[in-house]
């Protein structure tokens, strides 16, 4: 059993699991991460303008280095947006409970 964050009244909601269908742990892709966020555009043009090895005669394989180039990259890049939209997150609803408790304090 676990509780999740409140959504505007006094309760806490509660999940209970009963092992069923455990939990994958597979990060899902959040495309609004990528649209919202204004430093996407240039990262990626940033990262597929960059130089190649030199050793890289065939466009096939400039193109292949690349993209996997990218693909690495981005996959950095959408941890780092992930746990900064976490923090926010849980400073969000931190801020949201001190104001519940102030509230009902004045009740």
């Amino acid at each position: 059993m676990r509780a999740i964050p409140k959504s505007g009244n006094n309760h806490t909601p509660l999940i209970i699991e009963f092992g069923l269908n455990p939990p994958v742990d597979q990060k899902l892709f959040r495309f609004e991460k990528w649209l919202l966020g204004e430093e996407f555009v240039p990262f990626v043009t940033k990262s597929w303008t960059a130089p190649v090895p030199g050793h890289l005669a065939s466009s096939i394989y400039v193109w292949q280095f690349k993209v996997r180039r990218i693909r690495k990259n981005l996959k950095g890049w959408s941890s780092n947006a992930e746990a900064v939209l976490k923090k926010r997150k849980k400073d969000l609803l931190h801020d949201y409970d001190i104001l519940d408790v102030f509230l009902n304090k004045i009740d």
